[in-house]
C-alpha cells in the first residue's frame, strides 16, 4: 500500500508550528512502519503557498526529511495558489505515480504517535470506505498543551444546510461520539481513498482532475467535496481511535456575530468562507431535497443574500460573475449524482 501524507505551508503563519508538527509526524511514521514494515511504503508531500520573501519553509522541511530518510516530494515558489488548487495537485500527482490513499492534514497540529497507524488498520478493516476521519482534539499552542476538548468529530449539517464540526468545543465523551457514518469530514485532517473520491472529481480535457472545487480559493472547499461523495453513496466515517491535536485560527462563519458586524470586510477569510457557501448553495438548491429541507435552505440562502448585501458587496459581485462556472459544475453534480435523502438522514434539527 502506498500512501502520501500531504500538507500546506503558508508564510511564517505554517512556520511557528513546524518544530512541533514535523516531529509528531515522524513518530506517527515511525510507528505505522515498525507494525506494517514493508507492507506500506510512506511519502509525505508538502505544498508551500508562501509569498513572503524572508520565510524558507521548504529548507527547514528538506533538512528534517533528509535528517529523518523520509521519502518526500514539496512544491514551492509559484505564490499563494491557495487550499483547493494545491491539494489537487498533489492528489493528482498521487493518482499518476500509483499511490492507493492520501492522508492531508494541517501543519497546525499535533499527530498521536499511534495516527497513521490506525488509519492504515481502519482501511484493511473498511475497504468500502472512501474518506476516514479522525478525532481532532483543541490544541493550546500558546501553553504546548494537549487538551480533551473537541475540534471536530467530522462535519454537520442542519437542515438549513448550516455547516459545523460535530462536537466543537465540548469535552469528548465517547459514549456520545463513536465510530459512525457522518455527512463529511474537514480539511484539517483526513484520510481519502485516490480510487474512490476520483469518481466524483470534476475532469479536464488534459486529464486534469479536480478533487476540491478551484472556484472554491480555500474554506468549505472540504464541504462541497463531501456534498458529491454522500450524493455518490461514498462512505464517510469518523473513526475516534485516530487522535490529532489541532490549533485552530479561523472560527466558523456563524460562531462570534459581534466579530462579524464589528470587522466583516476586513476579514479576507471569513469573506472566502462567505462566497463558497453561496458557491455551495447554487450548486445544491435543485436537489431533490424534502419541502421541509428546501424551506430552511431557502431561508438561510435569503439570510446570507442579506447579510452579503450589507456587509460582502464585492463577494456578492464575485459570485455573480463565477455563476456560469458554478452552473456548469452544479450540472455535473445533478446528472451524475444520486443520494439527496441519504443527505439528510445526517441533518441535525438546530
Amino acid at each position: 500500500m502506498k500512501i502520501a501524507v500531504a500538507f500546506i505551508t503558508y508564510n511564517q503563519a505554517s512556520l511557528q508550528y513546524l518544530p512541533y508538527f514535523l516531529p509528531s509526524l515522524n513518530r506517527a511514521i515511525e510507528v505505522a512502519k515498525s507494525n506494517f514494515g514493508d507492507e506500506v511504503n510512506f511519502s509525505v508531500f508538502s505544498f508551500d503557498n508562501s509569498d513572503e520573501p524572508f520565510v524558507d519553509n521548504k529548507k527547514i522541511l528538506l533538512d528534517f526529511f533528509d535528517k529523518n530518510n523520509i521519502e518526500n516530494k514539496i512544491w514551492s515558489g509559484q505564490g499563494n495558489l491557495g487550499f483547493a488548487k494545491s491539494y489537487n495537485i498533489m492528489f493528482n500527482y498521487s493518482l499518476e505515480n500509483g499511490f492507493d490513499k492520501i492522508i492531508m492534514i494541517n501543519p497546525d497540529v499535533l499527530l498521536d504517535e499511534f495516527f497513521l497507524e490506525r488509519f492504515i488498520s481502519k482501511f484493511k478493516e473498511y475497504p468500502d470506505v472512501a474518506v476516514l476521519s479522525p478525532l481532532i482534539f483543541y490544541w493550546d499552542f500558546e501553553d504546548n498543551k494537549k487538551t480533551n476538548i473537541i475540534d471536530s468529530c467530522g462535519l454537520g449539517l442542519t437542515k438549513g444546510h448550516y455547516f459545523f464540526d460535530r462536537g466543537q468545543g465540548k469535552v469528548f465523551n465517547e459514549n456520545i461520539f463513536k465510530e459512525e457514518k457522518v455527512f463529511g469530514f474537514t480539511g484539517a485532517g483526513a484520510a481519502l481513498d485516490l480510487k474512490k473520491i476520483s469518481r466524483v472529481a470534476y475532469g479536464r480535457e488534459d486529464g486534469y482532475l479536480e478533487f476540491f472545487d478551484e472556484l472554491m480559493f480555500m474554506y468549505k472547499e472540504d464541504v462541497e467535496l463531501s456534498y458529491r461523495l454522500q450524493l455518490a453513496e461514498m462512505k464517510i466515517l469518523f473513526v475516534p481511535e485516530i487522535k490529532m491535536y489541532h490549533h485552530r485560527t479561523l472560527s466558523s462563519l456563524g460562531g462570534k456575530i459581534k466579530a462579524i458586524l464589528l470587522k466583516p470586510s476586513l476579514d479576507l477569510g471569513r469573506s472566502r468562507s462567505f462566497l463558497n457557501q453561496l458557491i455551495v448553495f447554487y450548486k445544491i438548491e435543485d436537489l431533490p431535497f424534502s419541502c421541509k429541507v428546501k424551506f430552511f435552505t431557502r431561508v438561510r440562502y435569503f439570510s446570507l443574500i442579506v447579510y452579503g448585501y450589507f456587509f460582502q458587496n464585492k463577494q456578492l459581485i464575485k459570485f455573480r460573475l463565477l455563476r456560469p462556472n458554478i452552473e456548469r459544475k452544479s450540472l455535473y453534480l445533478k446528472d451524475n449524482m444520486t443520494g439527496a435523502a441519504r443527505i439528510e438522514g445526517f441533518m441535525s434539527r438546530s
